[in-house]
């Protein structure tokens, strides 16, 4: 599996190219539509990922299932990729981007884990309530997780707030053991 950081640093010098030329959106669109593709089709993946097979040959599959449908930017970048042998970069990249360009758009993306169905109108009060305090659009991502019993966890980038039955039961169950009987 290639390195993260390795991905970040492709994804970085896409970004400031899409930029420059005013096509962000337009290149976050077409990764997407790239990324489902080879999430959806099994055999064109293992094709790109295949060490064996010759890089004029994955060329040829990218210029024939990619090129029709993406900018020449994000094609070029496709068979620069292949060059390199990071082809596993294409599968992951349109996520990687999509975080760096909601950075560079201002948006924070925070996640928010409840144990239940939360109403609309709740979440809609909680991103207020965020984008009020860190003074940045944000976008949630909301996960039903029924382990937690109640309450919410929220994480904005490496920052958590536990706010669950679980947590607090967790950190009871800790602080009683914690305890020294006499």
């Amino acid at each position: 599996m290639i390195e993260k950081r390795i991905t970040i640093r492709y994804c970085r010098a896409l970004l400031d190219i899409a930029i420059q030329e005013g096509s962000l959106d337009q290149v976050e669109r077409e990764l997407v539509w790239t990324q489902m593709i080879l999430r959806e089709n099994r055999k064109l993946k293992e094709f790109l990922l295949h060490p064996r097979i010759p890089r004029s040959d994955k060329r040829r599959l990218i210029e024939g299932v990619f090129k029709p449908g993406v900018s020449p930017l994000v094609f070029h970048f496709f068979c620069h990729i292949v060059e390199k042998k990071r082809e596993e970069i294409l599968v992951v990249i349109a996520d990687e981007f999509k975080d760096a360009a909601d950075e560079f758009r201002g948006i924070m993306k925070a996640k928010v884990q409840t144990a239940v169905e939360t109403s609309d109108e709740r979440l809609k009060r909680l991103k207020e309530r965020l984008e009020q305090s860190l003074g940045k659009r944000v976008k949630l991502e909301v996960e039903v997780v029924p382990e937690i019993l109640g309450g919410v966890i929220l994480q904005i980038g490496s920052q958590i707030a536990d706010g669950s039955i679980k947590g607090r039961l967790d950190k009871m169950r800790n602080q009683l053991l914690g305890l020294k009987v006499a």
